[in-house]
C-alpha cells in the first residue's frame, strides 16, 4: 500500500481520478486500479466510499450530468489527497518537499534541474534536505562537502589550507562526465560565490605523510 501512495504523491499532475465501479470495502486504492493512458498520464480508480462517502454522496445524484460529475470527482479528490499528504508529514518534511519541487521547477537554474531530475529518489531527497538545512544554519561549505560524499561514490573532499577558498574533490574513477555535472549542480546550490572547486579523477594528488597518495606514477602533481 505504501508504494501506491508514493506513486500518487509523485504523479499528482499526471493522474485523473474516477470512482471505482468494483472495489473492496477494505481499500481505497490498490496497484491494479492504476491504468496508463496513451499520453503518459494515469487513470486511477478510487473507492471514495471508504472514507469520503459524505463528501461525494451528492455527486452521485442522477440529476448531475456524468461528464460534470467525473470532472468534479477528479478535482475534489486531488484536493483531498493533497491535504492528506500535507497532514501526514512532519513540518521539516513539508519544507524538504517544497525545496524538491522548487528544484524541479527550475528555481535554482535549468542546469541544476536537468541533473536533479535524473537522480534516484533517495538522492533527490538528500539534496532537498540539505538545502533546507542550509537555510537554517548557513553553513554552505560544510554542507557542500557532506552532500558530495553522500551523493557520489568513491569520492573525497578536501579544503586547501594554503588557499581556503579552493575546494578539492577527488573521484576514484576514470570516466566521470556525469559525476562532473552533478558536482557542478552541487556547486551552484551550496558553494559561496567566492569559492572555487577543482576536480581530480582516477589519480590522487600527493598528500605529505599519507603514503597511499605518494606512489610513483599514481599521483597527480598539485
Amino acid at each position: 500500500m505504501n508504494k501506491i501512495w508514493e506513486f500518487l504523491h509523485e504523479n499528482q499532475e499526471k493522474i485523473r481520478y474516477q470512482q471505482a465501479e468494483y472495489f473492496s470495502p477494505y481499500y481505497e486504492v490498490f496497484q491494479e486500479a492504476v491504468k496508463t493512458e496513451k499520453n503518459h498520464s494515469y487513470k486511477v480508480s478510487f473507492n471514495s466510499f471508504y472514507r469520503y462517502e459524505k463528501v461525494f454522496e451528492s455527486l452521485f445524484d442522477l440529476d448531475i450530468k456524468e461528464d460534470r460529475r467525473e470532472l468534479l470527482f477528479d478535482c475534489i479528490l486531488h484536493y483531498l489527497i493533497c491535504q492528506e499528504f500535507q497532514l501526514g508529514i512532519t513540518k521539516n518534511e513539508y519544507h524538504i518537499r517544497n525545496y524538491w519541487k522548487n528544484i524541479e521547477k527550475g528555481v535554482y537554474g535549468e542546469k541544476v534541474r536537468d541533473i536533479f531530475v535524473n537522480l534516484p529518489k533517495e538522492k533527490k531527497h538528500f539534496i532537498a534536505r540539505t538545502l533546507y538545512q542550509q537555510s537554517q544554519v548557513q553553513s554552505s561549505v560544510y554542507l557542500f562537502a557532506r552532500t558530495v560524499t553522500g551523493i557520489l561514490d568513491n569520492c573525497v573532499v578536501y579544503r586547501n589550507k594554503i588557499q581556503p577558498t579552493v575546494i578539492l574533490v577527488y573521484i576514484q574513477e576514470k570516466n566521470i562526465s556525469f559525476q562532473q555535472k552533478i558536482l557542478t549542480a552541487l556547486e551552484e546550490l551550496f558553494l559561496p560565490l567566492n569559492y572555487t572547486m577543482r576536480i581530480f579523477q582516477e589519480k590522487h594528488f600527493g598528500v605529505i605523510q599519507a603514503e597511499q597518495t605518494m606512489e610513483i606514477d599514481q599521483i597527480e602533481i598539485f
